[in-house]
């Protein structure tokens, strides 16, 4: 009897798996982790991209907004609660006061749902498809700690 409830977690797992790679196809998730020295404006970067993408802005050397291929953003909740949330509000408040935010001092994420249409369909002709954008804002020291001994980037990156 054991066997066979054994046969039905594994059956339940690979059917889980399934529908989460089912999923991901429908709607497509891009992790990007924004990461630089310290106080080189990562936090700004991140704040302005979500305030572009979720109210409309000027991005002209981003080709899909530019050409009106993306339609939309909106906050969704986040993809991990164990991770804080990277507070977009609190930053757009501090920037619009012509203040600098504080310096990153721990790892945090937020997650937008990106509503666009491909270069191969046109609104009218394919509809809107959706991307999942998951932003993670890392500390600047982090990056000092990936600097390789000779202090050579281009060698590590190369060889």
């Amino acid at each position: 009897m054991a066997r066979v409830g054994a046969m039905f977690e594994e059956a339940r797992i690979g059917l889980r798996a399934m529908a989460d790679r089912i999923e991901d196809l429908a709607r497509p998730t891009l992790r990007l982790g924004v990461t630089g020295l310290s106080r080189s404006g990562k936090t700004v970067f991140t704040t302005a991209l979500v305030e572009a993408l979720t109210h409309g802005g000027r991005l002209p050397v981003f080709e899909p907004f530019a050409s009106g291929r993306i339609a939309g953003a909106t906050l969704e909740p986040q993809p991990d609660d164990a991770v804080p949330r990277f507070p977009v509000e609190e930053h757009l408040r501090t920037l619009s006061a012509r203040d600098w935010p504080h310096s990153t001092s721990r790892v945090s994420e937020l997650r937008l749902a990106v509503r666009y249409a491909s270069r191969r369909g046109a609104f009218g002709r394919g509809g809107l498809r959706s991307l999942t954008l998951d932003l993670v804002d890392y500390p600047g020291e982090w990056l000092l700690d990936t600097i390789p001994a000779n202090g050579c980037w281009t060698c590590r990156c190369w060889t």
